[in-house]
């Protein structure tokens, strides 16, 4: 069903915007199962169109979210929930890593108002969510083509305006048997509102022999009105003037320009939350169009005035004018798209970054007829990944320039959960000048195999190690590391779960020291003990001779 309806409703034109705009487009069939991704969703993804069309949808949802994604979803194709219009979910990547989503979804149906799939258009926020934990909702919509209707035919005298012949899709049409509608007026097809009018058409049409007529409603037998579409015609039938009247039931075509409407409207407000417009340049006839959402960016009201190529020149800053220009007139000359980032200068003399995105269509000469682009406000974007570069830059300098050793781990537990060893990630200069290890040899290897000895030498730190990164609980201790002959106070915490971070001071020669005062404290005990056993002999003695004389 999803199948068939892309096929009626996606032409080239759509194709082309659908895959030149920045963000995922994704139809989903009612088992969750991939039917369309546009070619920013496959480069979001990193997979090919090939690999992801049919393709389990949430498999590439991580695991805490799928179920709860795949639950929601279930709920909405049965009409259990309505459709979230804005959400956000992470998506998994071929390389494995997660990216953050943003959604703008809605619900498609099929000619009978059944649910057949989902249509969702998705910005990856990934970069705005890594650098100031949040990215304004992303999304954009496509249009829904118009659906055919059948046909009705009624045929009436053309002097008395009396039902003289009818076809089966006139019955469907109006509830009514034949025999209820042979003999009937014409205008008894109608509501009162619209009666007269028919009447005043239908003479119309006998005047000028042909006329079509809209904006009239059926009354089916059920009391619901039925939007058609007349053409009627003079012509002769049983040997009389009679008036053949088309009646095109347009109440899908009626809903479809409601939703084409309403799909607009939600384009331009996803144009306007994403701070993505976008453009198209007739070239051949040099005409510009622009949406809302550019007029805006570049601080003007929409459709202030009628945009053109040379207008919109002016508006970049000059330092930038020539490589823009540049930009686009290779890009025709090679038959290739571009993207460029550029300053544009606003009315008021503030500037603004923006991010251009060109295609162009060529006839079979070659020449080039028509290019497509969008333009994003990356303003906030660039300010922001500034300020991360900063901070990056800063805590570079900190981390190298820190008088301790530090050095970030993975542990590896064996089937059990019990941690058996550890992976070196990351290690800054101290960390190499108090142990004597080089980052380039040991950055990505187990400690085992960087040091063979120390489960023999240190068979407790592994286990210290693990216990603090699987309960977050931080250790502060000191040991002798044998394999390196040095003693390390070293205080242990973890980041988050699995991952383990060690800050440590060599103290070898804080503890020379002490064992050198320890053992000069003892000497000097024994010492006393000795001076104090001689000066009690000396006194024993003293006692003896004393008592040797008083006895002469």
């Amino acid at each position: 069903m999803v199948k068939e309806f892309l096929k009626n409703h996606i032409d080239n034109k759509i194709q082309q915007y659908l895959d030149i705009v920045e963000v995922m487009i994704l139809v989903l069939d009612k088992k969750g199962k991939i039917e369309f991704i546009n070619k920013k969703g496959c480069q979001i993804l990193g997979y090919s169109e090939k690999k992801l069309l049919g393709h389990d949808w949430f498999l590439l949802i991580p695991k805490k979210q799928r179920s709860m994604i795949k639950s929601t979803f279930n709920k909405i194709i049965n009409k259990q929930v309505k459709p979230y219009e804005y959400f956000e979910n992470q998506v998994l990547t071929k390389n494995g890593k997660e990216k953050t989503i943003k959604w703008h979804n809605s619900v498609l149906y099929d000619e009978k108002n059944n649910v057949i799939g989902t249509l969702s258009a998705g910005e990856d926020i990934t970069k705005k969510k890594n650098s100031e934990k949040k990215w304004m909702e992303s999304q954009t919509n496509y249009h829904i083509l118009l659906q055919t209707a059948n046909d009705a035919i009624f045929i009436a005298d053309a002097k008395t305006g009396i039902i003289l012949e009818i076809n089966k899709k006139a019955e469907e049409l109006t509830g009514k048997t034949r025999e209820e509608l042979i003999g009937l007026h014409q205008s008894k097809l109608h509501s009162k509102t619209d009666a007269k009018n028919v009447i005043k058409q239908f003479k119309a049409s006998i005047e000028h022999k042909k006329n079509i007529v809209t904006g009239i409603y059926v009354k089916h037998e059920n009391g619901s009105l039925i939007p058609v579409e007349i053409s009627s015609s003079i012509t002769t039938y049983n040997g009389k003037q009679v008036a053949q009247g088309i009646f095109r039931d347009i109440s899908e075509r009626k809903k479809t320009e409601k939703q084409l409407i309403e799909s607009e409207k939600n384009l331009k407000r996803a144009q306007e939350l994403t701070h993505i417009g976008s453009w198209q340049l007739d070239i051949v006839h040099d005409k510009l169009i622009w949406s809302d959402e550019i007029y805006r960016i570049f601080g003007l009201k929409p459709q202030e005035f009628k945009a053109t190529y040379k207008e919109f020149l002016e508006r970049i800053h000059p330092e930038d004018r020539g490589k823009v220009n540049k930009a686009y007139s290779d890009s025709l000359k090679n038959k290739t798209s571009y993207q460029i980032d550029h300053r544009i200068v606003l009315a008021n003399g503030k500037e603004r970054i923006v991010l251009e995105r060109c295609e162009t269509e060529y006839d079979k000469a070659g020449k080039p007829y028509i290019s497509t682009g969008t333009v994003q406000d990356i303003t906030e974007q660039k300010k922001a990944e500034l300020k991360v570069k900063e901070s990056e830059e800063k805590l570079a300098g900190l981390f190298e320039n820190m008088t301790n050793g530090f050095a970030y781990h993975k542990i590896i537990v064996d089937e059990k959960n019990s941690p058996v060893d550890y992976v070196f990630l990351e290690a800054n200069k101290a960390f190499e000048n108090q142990t004597g290890l080089k980052r380039k040899k040991i950055i990505g290897k187990t400690v085992t195999k960087v040091i063979p000895g120390i489960k023999n030498a240190n068979p407790d730190l592994i286990s210290i190690y693990g216990n603090v990164a699987l309960t977050g609980n931080d250790e502060k201790l000191e040991v002798y590391f044998a394999p390196f002959k040095r003693w390390y106070s070293i205080t242990v915490y973890s980041p988050r779960k699995n991952y383990f971070a060690t800050v440590f001071d060599d103290i070898t020669k804080r503890k020379i020291a002490e064992e050198s005062l320890k053992l000069k404290v003892k000497e000097l005990e024994e010492f006393n003990k000795i001076v104090v056993d001689r000066e009690l002999k000396m006194m024993e003695l003293k006692d003896q001779l004393t008592k040797m004389k008083n006895e002469k």
